[in-house]
């Protein structure tokens, strides 16, 4: 199952005249410049519990996002849908997940 499956995998790059919002325009993962492609310029990275698990709280109010995955019968269940979450949609930018390391450092998987 996809939580996302208006995506395509991968994210393509359509030009600066798309009209796709779920497209680049500028980013051309193979395209080179300076010598280096733009994936190695520009690795993406996502923040797992910020994109995947904080509901949008803040002083104002309640939860602001739907995290449509936070949702089961026992906490791995929750767990593992949130996995399967961020292992979609990290594939379909081709990003790097910061994983939090409970006592240590982030690290990038």
């Amino acid at each position: 199952m996809s939580y996302f499956p208006e995506v395509q995998d991968p994210v393509p790059c359509e030009g600066p005249d798309s009209r796709n919002p779920l497209a680049f325009k500028y980013y051309n993962a193979s395209q080179l410049v300076a010598g280096k492609s733009m994936a190695d310029h520009l690795r993406f990275a996502v923040a797992y519990w910020h994109t995947f698990k904080g509901p949008g709280t803040d002083i104002f109010g309640s939860a602001t996002f739907e995290r449509p995955w936070n949702t089961g019968a026992t906490p791995l269940e929750i767990a593992e849908s949130s996995k399967y979450s961020a292992s979609n949609s990290r594939e379909s930018i081709r990003a790097k997940v910061v994983l939090p390391v409970p006592g240590g450092p982030q690290k990038m998987r």
